[in-house]
C-alpha cells in the first residue's frame, strides 16, 4: 500500500508557473487523483503526481489527494496558497508614493500633497507588519 510523504506544498504565485511533484513510498506504479476539494484555479494533478499550471486566483485552495497502487491507496489532506505577487503599489493612491518595490525592510511613505500622520502595513496574511 503506498504511504504520502508529502506533507507540505510550496505557495503559488498568481502569473507564475507552478510545478511540483508528489511523492509517496510504494510499490510501482502509483497513480494520483483528486479526492476531494480543489486546486487553485489554473492548476491540475496528472496521474502520476504531478501538480502544474499557472494559477490565476488567489486564496488559499484546500484539496485532497489518493495515491494508489496495486496493494491498495492513502490519502492526504493538503492546500496551496496562493498570492498576488503584486507586492506593494508604489503609487498607493493619487499624491502619495512608497518605495522601494520590493522592500528588504525599509519602506518610504511620501506626498508632496498630503500630511501622512500614520501609516500601518500588513502582509499578505491581514497580520499587522508596521504601525
Amino acid at each position: 500500500m503506498p504511504v504520502i510523504t508529502t506533507t507540505t506544498l510550496p505557495d503559488g504565485i498568481v502569473g507564475t508557473a507552478y510545478y511540483q511533484t508528489l511523492t509517496a513510498t510504494g510499490t510501482t506504479p502509483i497513480t494520483w487523483t483528486l479526492e476531494s476539494g480543489s486546486l487553485p484555479t489554473g492548476l491540475s494533478l496528472s496521474i502520476a503526481g504531478v501538480i502544474s499550471g499557472m494559477p490565476t486566483a488567489t486564496g488559499i485552495f484546500n484539496f485532497t489527494v489518493q495515491a494508489t497502487n496495486n496493494a491498495g491507496s492513502d490519502t492526504k489532506a493538503l492546500s496551496i496558497f496562493v498570492e498576488s505577487g503584486v507586492g506593494i503599489s508604489e503609487n498607493v493612491s493619487s499624491g502619495i508614493t512608497v518605495y522601494p518595490n520590493p522592500t528588504t525592510g525599509k519602506l518610504s511613505v511620501v506626498s508632496e500633497q498630503f500630511s501622512i500622520e500614520s501609516v500601518e502595513i500588513f502582509d499578505v496574511y491581514g497580520s499587522k507588519v508596521l504601525f
